[in-house]
């Protein structure tokens, strides 16, 4: 009896044992979860006759920057890991704030900012590295074509009045992908 009684509690035991060794760890965080800032905003897949501006670079300042270099402008997204995200504009002015939810299907990220009837899709680039990101989005912008960008020789803005008679006479809107790298802050 004694020796029964000795093998139930052995196995008992070892149930237990095997049942808290096999308790699963929850996965690991997407990719994604963390904190991005924007780095650089660019142009990519321009058509034929407007190639000047493939990879033309835009910072957060150019995009919607109020003209003051003094200024700190930037565009912060923060992912959780329950795919709730927060992104932040950082303007001189009050801050524009959007919350939502995120989601991802292969290379496809999905942002369905809360009280919105749209959902902005990026194309997730490779892969979401450690330290940097970049997500793609397809857009239509308003470009002078290579035959008069490679004209000009005048680039400043100086005469105002000249650049938008010359935007006006020449520039079209032409569909390209918009690049944007992101940095994860730590």
């Amino acid at each position: 009896m004694k020796k029964l009684f000795g093998y139930l509690l052995l196995a008992v035991i070892t149930s237990g044992l095997f049942s808290y060794c096999h308790e699963e760890e929850p996965p690991p965080p997407h990719p994604l979860v963390g904190t991005w800032l924007l780095d650089v905003a660019m142009f990519k897949n321009t058509p034929t006759g407007y190639s000047n501006w493939e990879n033309y670079a835009l910072t957060v300042e150019d995009i919607i920057g109020d003209g003051d270099p003094n200024t700190n402008e930037k565009l912060e997204y923060v992912y959780n890991n329950d795919n709730t995200y927060k992104r932040t504009l950082y303007l001189t002015g009050p801050n524009d704030v959007v919350e939502g939810t995120w989601a991802v299907d292969g290379s496809l990220l999905t942002l369905s900012p809360d009280g919105e009837t749209f959902d902005d899709e990026f194309e997730i680039l490779g892969d979401i590295e450690e330290f940097e990101m970049t997500l793609s989005l397809p857009a239509k912008e308003w470009l002078l074509p290579d035959a008069v960008t490679d004209t000009l020789t005048d680039y400043s803005l100086s005469d105002a009045v000249r650049w938008e008679q010359i935007w006006t006479d020449y520039g079209a809107e032409v569909d390209i992908n918009l690049w944007f790298i992101y940095d994860r802050q730590q």
